[in-house]
């Protein structure tokens, strides 16, 4: 009976995967097992091509601890996952290397019967299912926490920033602005896109069924989802978020004309039919993309003298951006993203846009 980081320390033993589920780190103490130079002593204990699973919480948190914590476990493993494991708390994988993670992978686990057992039990009842609970895969994992602090033995933020979080009972929900089943699906590895979307609606709310999300976002559609019913033309349009985009998220329920707020300027109006352009008419996307690209470049390159902005340039130029890498266009969808940093340079979705494009751009 002794602390796990003290174990790894004085034990030369290795291991094929380590799981770190401690306290909270509001908790005295608990902050060293989220160091860097804990993940380091992790990481010389792990036997080659080990894993280290990191389980955190969101409730009680606030984005820029999150953020701390993903980037200190980012900069031991570059290799790493994110998993939504249930309402409140995400898991973290992280590797040396990287490891199979695919549908052939779980169908491989489902044939063994412990382990399928063990996945039906909290509502996984297929290989498939597993995806839904995935959030960021390998492939954009590692881009989702950019540059910033990390948490180390000598500057501990985590120990002091902690206590504050909860005191103020803060949730961390920005890191789901980087899940591959909602805003990014249009990066998500192909195979895994295509689970999801051929996942029927009894698995998928069998995911959900005792253990929901911590991407709330998420949580509030497919609670929408699973009780709606038809409206009166037969769509079924989810009005409390219209354009929010889900991968298994049938594309009628999107609204085929946008709301309009008013008194939107006339860029904010092209903008908002030009988004509804690309999520409800596939075959036009391309018209909707290049409106979202000539307001961007007319504000990027000083053209319009308005200082009125009604509207997100980060937020549009991922659209545009997301729209090109499905099309399987990565530099139209680099020109987009760096012609709203010209405009917002530090949009954190078009950073991390510019990440995956970095290291994957060969591969989109």
């Amino acid at each position: 009976m002794e602390d796990g980081r003290t174990v790894l320390k004085l034990s030369p033993e290795k291991y094929d995967i380590i799981i770190s589920e401690p306290s909270n780190p509001w908790v005295a103490g608990v902050a060293s097992v989220f160091t860097k130079e804990f993940y380091d002593l992790a990481s010389s204990r792990l036997k080659e091509g080990g894993i280290m699973a990191q389980w955190f919480h969101m409730y009680e948190m606030h984005d820029g601890i999150a953020f701390l914590v993903l980037r200190t476990f980012a900069s031991v493993f570059p290799h790493l996952e994110i998993w939504d494991s249930q309402e409140g708390d995400i898991v973290l994988l992280g590797s040396h290397q990287p490891w199979k993670s695919s549908p052939e992978t779980f169908r491989e686990v489902f044939a063994r019967d412990e382990p399928r057992a063990d996945l039906e039990r909290i509502g996984l009842k297929s290989s498939e299912a597993v995806f839904v609970r995935q959030a960021a895969s390998q492939r954009t994992a590692f881009a989702v926490a950019g540059d910033g602090p990390i948490q180390t033995d000598a500057f501990p933020v985590l120990e002091y920033a902690a206590p504050k979080a909860f005191y103020i009972a803060a949730v961390a929900q920005q890191i789901f602005l980087f899940d591959e089943r909602t805003w990014q699906m249009d990066v998500t590895p192909e195979e895994k896109r295509t689970v999801l979307r051929a996942l029927p609606d009894e698995l998928l709310y069998a995911t959900f069924g005792n253990y929901t999300f911590s991407n709330r976002e998420l949580r509030s559609y497919l609670q929408w989802r699973a009780s709606s019913l038809q409206s009166n033309d037969g769509r079924n349009v989810y009005h409390a978020n219209p354009f929010f985009p889900v991968v298994f998220r049938p594309a009628d329920s999107y609204p085929l004309v946008p709301e309009i707020p008013p008194n939107s300027t006339s860029e904010a109006t092209d903008l908002l039919l030009a988004q509804a352009l690309i999520f409800t008419r596939p075959t036009l996307w391309e018209e909707g993309v290049r409106s979202i690209e000539k307001i961007l470049e007319a504000r990027a390159t000083g053209k319009v003298n308005s200082p009125i902005l009604d509207w997100l340039p980060g937020h549009y130029a991922s659209v545009a951006a997301r729209a090109r890498l499905t099309h399987d266009d990565p530099e139209g969808a680099r020109r987009a993203a760096e012609l709203a940093l010209k405009i917002v340079p530090g949009d954190i979705q078009l950073l991390f846009l510019q990440r995956i494009l970095d290291r994957h751009h060969s591969k989109l």
